[in-house]
């Protein structure tokens, strides 16, 4: 019996450190809230920086996994468009390619004033690791392809409150045209990293 003891004791122990190693602290669920102003001209933004560990906070860049997500609109009922949020896959100075994960559309038939669409998947998280130069755990056709709203030598604005460039694998979010329409868009969400 003891010999059973101290092989799972032995057992547990080694697969813990490979799991993380000595001194390695796992990331818990981080809250991301970001609001995009009231406007109608077709918005991109940073909503997680995969290589800003200092404005949200992860111990890992490999990728950031999403765990729950929610998009929110605010609008006047003639307001239309959509909001996306998808992974960067591969950028350049001229324009980026990613792939989209979430959305919600909106048009005039939504006649309230407050229309909101929520992904959570917890336990399980979307993982957004980027493989070459697709996404390797999640399959979708929403793609943007030769998108000059992401440029990794342009700086555009972050769910942090400031500006940065735009890079492979960040979590980032693309407003359509609001029809001469105003809508302020609101993203909720719930991360961690890994390697």
């Amino acid at each position: 019996m003891r010999k059973i003891i101290l092989f799972a004791l032995a057992f547990g122990i080694a697969g813990f450190a490979q799991a993380r190693p000595w001194g390695a602290r796992e990331t818990s669920n981080v809250m991301v809230n970001h609001v995009i102003a009231d406007n109608i001209a077709s918005t991109a933004t940073i909503l997680i920086d995969l290589s800003d560990t200092s404005n949200y906070p992860h111990n890992y860049t490999g990728s950031i996994d999403i765990s729950f997500l929610k998009i929110s609109v605010d609008k006047v009922d003639i307001a239309t468009g959509s909001v996306k949020v998808g992974v960067i896959t591969e950028i350049s100075a001229v324009d980026a390619t990613g792939y989209f994960f979430a959305d919600l559309a909106f048009s005039t038939a939504n006649v309230s004033a407050h229309i909101e669409k929520t992904f959570n998947v917890t336990p399980s998280t979307i993982r957004t690791l980027i493989k070459g130069t697709t996404p390797f755990y999640f399959v979708t056709d929403d793609i943007f392809e030769a998108d000059s709203q992401f440029q990794n030598d342009v700086l555009i604005p972050t769910a942090a409150g400031g500006n940065a460039n735009a890079g492979k694998g960040d979590i980032v979010v693309v407003v359509g045209a609001r029809n001469a329409a105003q809508a302020t868009i609101s993203i909720q969400a719930l991360y961690r990293s890994n390697r």
